[in-house]
């Protein structure tokens, strides 16, 4: 998912979440003061984003969003920190299945046995 298509996303969300006009949604934007949100529409919002992003925003990050683009930040790094995660343990997996491959071949004595 490119960071273009989530702030894409992100800002669909603000819209449709605290009924804004998508045009008046830009990245430095106030969430709470400069859209006119109040503490609801903000919560629903990081939730909507938890559930379409699949991550978790904790307390702490929480309170650190204040504009769009800090949200949209935030969003980013979970993203590729997930992402990164699932690359390792993709190349873990193929080393799991060669190995594995390759003792079957031993055992299947279509390879010789070297130590």
């Amino acid at each position: 998912m490119s960071t273009q298509n989530i702030k894409q996303d992100i800002y669909k969300i603000i819209s449709e979440s605290a009924v804004i006009d998508i045009k008046t949604i830009s990245d430095n934007k106030d969430m709470l003061n400069d859209l006119d949100m109040d503490s609801l529409d903000f919560l629903y919002i990081l939730m909507k984003c938890e559930d379409k992003f699949n991550i978790h925003i904790t307390d702490a990050e929480m309170e650190k969003i204040k504009t769009v683009n800090d949200l949209t930040n935030l969003v980013n790094l979970k993203i590729g920190l997930f992402e990164s995660k699932l690359n390792k343990l993709d190349a873990t997996l193929r080393k799991i299945n060669a190995d594995y491959n390759r003792r079957q071949m031993i055992l299947d004595k279509k390879l010789p046995h070297v130590m």
